[in-house]
Parts: structure tokens; C-alpha cells; sequence
């Protein structure tokens, strides 16, 4: 006869009988015990899995943007809501764009070959200043400065698919500069729609 006690994390057996054609006690603890520790790899298991998929929420929700573009410009009072959507996703764009020729020019200054990327660097810096000024412009809405706010957009435009073209020369070896023109391409396009967005003043 054979009694167990499973008491927190360990097993206790206790035998009778044995020699009387009952498994041994050590048998029977080493089978409990497997049991037991396959019990625990399932939890530990489940727990890694909770875990992993609570990063992947926190990873996505500090991945969210945080640009409030179109929730200031809505609240100006010569706005009063009617906000033009595409000039707002340009507006982003451009920041978005900045930040990244910046990180590009910054990393190609920290590469071996930095003498080969002198125009790369040169290109992401242009277009950085272009996308900043032209988010600034673009953002105002007090009076009315429509021929500006579309020379900026054209020149940004201009800017991003230069620094784009560069960039994807060296996006092979540096990744960087392949996510740098990935991000010129979209300001590109931002810009573009931007534009055909307004209507000549």
C-alpha cells in the first residue's frame, strides 16, 4: 500500500507492504517527483509566456506616437475643428523625418568609413533642417501664409527625396541609413499630398 503527502513543494511517500508485490518507495517518490517538477515546468512556462506578452503590450504602447498635431491645431480659434487632415500628417512627417536624418548623420559620423559618407551626412543634415522648418510653418495658423506654407512643402519634398536616394546608396551596409530613407520616403510623400491638399491662395 502506498500513501503520499504533497505538502508545498515537496513529496513525502510513506510504503507498505513492500515485497508483497507493491512498487518500492524510492519508485514510487522518483515517479511522484517527475510528475511534480513537470507540473512546475508547465507553470514556469505559462508564466514566461504571460510575461512575454505583457513587454510585447508595453513595448507597443510606448511605440505609439506622440504627436499632438492634430489635437492643438484643432483647438486654435481661427481653426474651430476644420483642420486639413493631410497638412497635419505632413506636419508629423517632417518631424518624424528631422529626428531621423539626425540619428542618420549622427551614426554615419560614428562609422570607420566616415570619409565615404561625407554627402550622406551633408544630405541628412539639409533635409533635417528643411523637415523642422517646414513643421514649424506648416503648424501656424493665426493669419493666412498659403504661398509659404507650399514653397516650404515643395523644398522639404525636394529635400527628403535627395537625402532618400543618398541614403539608399549606403542602406546595403549601414541600417541606419536604409530606416533613414524609409523615413524620407514617407515625408516625401507627406509633403506631396500636403500640397495637393491646398488650393492657391
Amino acid at each position: 500500500m502506498v500513501l503520499s503527502l504533497v505538502f508545498r513543494e515537496e513529496t513525502w511517500c510513506f510504503t507498505q507492504g513492500e515485497g508483497q508485490g507493491i512498487q518500492p518507495r524510492d519508485i514510487v517518490c522518483r515517479i511522484m517527483a517527475a510528475n511534480h517538477e513537470g507540473s512546475r515546468r508547465v507553470q514556469r512556462r505559462a508564466a514566461s509566456a504571460s510575461h512575454g506578452r505583457a513587454w510585447m503590450t508595453r513595448h507597443h504602447e510606448r511605440r505609439k506616437p506622440l504627436m499632438h498635431a492634430q489635437q492643438i491645431i484643432a483647438t486654435h480659434p481661427q481653426v474651430k475643428g476644420n483642420t486639413n487632415d493631410a497638412l497635419i500628417r505632413c506636419i508629423e512627417q517632417c518631424y518624424d523625418c528631422g529626428q531621423a536624418c539626425i540619428a542618420c548623420a549622427d551614426a554615419c559620423l560614428g562609422e570607420d568609413m566616415v570619409a565615404q559618407l561625407a554627402q550622406c551626412i551633408r544630405s541628412d543634415l539639409d533635409c533635417a533642417d528643411a523637415c523642422f522648418a517646414t513643421g514649424a510653418v506648416a503648424s501656424r495658423r493665426t493669419g493666412s501664409n498659403e504661398a509659404v506654407i507650399r514653397a516650404m512643402l515643395t523644398a522639404c519634398e525636394t529635400a527628403c527625396r535627395a537625402c532618400a536616394e543618398e541614403c539608399e546608396r549606403h542602406a546595403g551596409h549601414h541600417e541606419h541609413c536604409r530606416i533613414c530613407a524609409e523615413a524620407c520616403r514617407a515625408c516625401e510623400r507627406a509633403c506631396g499630398e500636403a500640397l495637393r491638399s491646398m488650393q492657391p491662395g
